[in-house]
């Protein structure tokens, strides 16, 4: 398990750029099938596809139940560009 601000740190500029947090759970998203190796990297890492948003997510440790609402309308998007980190994109 690692926090927040540790995974973002961890990610290459490939997957950043598609990164966002909400809440405490690091999302990631792209226009098509990412390749082989972001796949790999996003499995060591954690991260599991979402079927219902069509992201892939990693908790970071903060479990919850299944929302049955979109939880970027609770908890909104904050962006994270390739050199940003969580404290700079809030």
């Amino acid at each position: 398990m690692q926090d927040t601000q540790t995974l973002i740190d961890r990610l290459p500029d490939g997957i950043r750029q598609n990164a966002y947090v909400v809440g405490k759970w690091v999302w990631v998203e792209f226009a098509s099938k990412p390749t082989k190796e972001i796949l790999d990297f996003l499995h060591a890492e954690d991260f599991h596809w979402n079927r219902e948003r069509k992201v892939w997510q990693n908790s970071c440790g903060h479990y919850s139940r299944n929302a049955s609402y979109d939880p970027r309308g609770k908890y909104g998007i904050r962006k994270i560009g390739i050199t940003e980190t969580i404290a700079t994109a809030i």
